[in-house]
């Protein structure tokens, strides 16, 4: 059963909250958005298949003692929104070492961290980077379990989501999405190795505004060696980037970025009016990115992609299968670049398996 408590004003003497608590034991989503007065008549139960909880809480006076008698054994994901200090869990009985999905953490409470590092089950984390606190992190925590992860930055918080993602050890990690604030100048993580798991990587904002931001994404992406699909959004795409990632313009020990990449997600960027004015150094992109086929005037390209690798590396920089085009990419301005956008669909979906997207029809 899931069950939805909200109410802006106490519920603690409404005369159906007694009727409701006699289904307690059924309950297995609840979503909480009550005034503390309101969660003290929740104390006291034993939620005995409650896997998910959402706790919504805008009060500042949460109490400790709040859900220091409300039990949970087999409790699994858990949202508070917004943040909250861990404060008011201290002496919760939940299994916070089993559980596996936590939501809204706020990456630099001290409170927080310490339950952070019990959650040995855990397998997907949401954080949020601010700068409400400034708890350094000393002692790397390690998540040998967690495959996703999403760090949030708040616009007063430049830089914390690459000092958060310093603090952890992720050998799982699968999945990795960063928000940044539009305006801000973005500081994308540094890891010592590269991310030998990371498979998915979606970021939100962090080109758009400084030009350094887009050098800092493209030498983030030197340590994703093993990434197949990228997702960029509420971004402008530049011609710094779009270069960064063709392969034909790949000279001796420069490095290669993403060579497994199969999915590209651009399709809810924007175009920067220096790519927007060649939309040649795009399509070449995406044509050095194609599996091996000849195709009109494209053998040039084929050939000086050859020229940078061989064998079985070579095989793995160029698999890309699906494109999403940006809704403003609009390729009928110029003849020229109709001919290629349709020439390079019709490869796709015919030749290579490719299935291309395009919004702004």
């Amino acid at each position: 059963m899931d069950v939805y408590l909200g109410s802006v004003k106490s519920i603690a003497d409404h005369p159906v909250l007694p009727v409701l608590e006699l289904s307690i034991p059924q309950w297995r989503y609840l979503i909480v958005d009550l005034l503390p007065a309101s969660l003290q008549s929740l104390s006291g139960h034993s939620f005995l298949n409650l896997q998910r909880l959402k706790l919504i809480q805008y009060e500042s006076d949460l109490h400790v003692d709040v859900f220091q008698l409300m039990r949970a054994p087999v409790l699994r994901e858990f949202v508070v929104f917004p943040r909250q200090s861990w404060h008011a869990f201290e002496h919760v009985p939940f299994p916070w070492s089993r559980l596996t999905s936590v939501t809204h953490f706020p990456a630099f409470d001290v409170e927080a961290l310490n339950y952070l590092r019990t959650m040995a089950d855990l397998k997907e984390l949401d954080v949020l980077a601010s700068s409400e606190t400034r708890t350094p992190i000393h002692d790397v925590v390690s998540l040998s379990k967690l495959r996703c992860l999403t760090i949030t930055e708040s616009e007063d918080a430049t830089g914390r989501s690459k000092e958060f993602f310093s603090a952890l050890k992720l050998p799982a990690l699968s999945e990795l999405t960063l928000k940044f604030v539009r305006e801000s100048v973005s500081h994308f993580p540094i890891s010592p190795l590269p991310l030998g798991n990371l498979t998915t990587l979606d970021i939100h904002g962090g080109m758009n505004s400084h030009k350094e931001n887009t050098q800092s994404l493209l030498n983030f992406l030197t340590l994703t060696h093993h990434v197949d699909s990228l997702r960029l959004s509420d971004n402008a795409m530049t011609l710094e980037f779009v270069d960064g990632l063709n392969l034909v313009k790949l000279t001796g020990g420069s490095p290669v970025r993403l060579p497994c990449l199969r999915v590209l997600d651009i399709g809810e960027c924007g175009i920067a009016p220096t790519l927007n004015n060649d939309l040649d150094e795009l399509f070449e992109m995406l044509y050095s990115r194609l599996p091996a086929v000849t195709v009109g005037g494209k053998q040039g390209a084929e050939e000086k992609v050859n020229a940078n690798a061989t064998g079985a590396e070579h095989a793995h920089r160029r698999c890309l299968k699906t494109v999403r085009f940006p809704r403003c990419l609009y390729v009928q301005t110029r003849t020229e670049w109709k001919e290629t956008f349709l020439e390079l669909t019709s490869r796709a979906e015919l030749e290579c398996g490719v299935t291309v997207r395009d919004d702004y029809a």
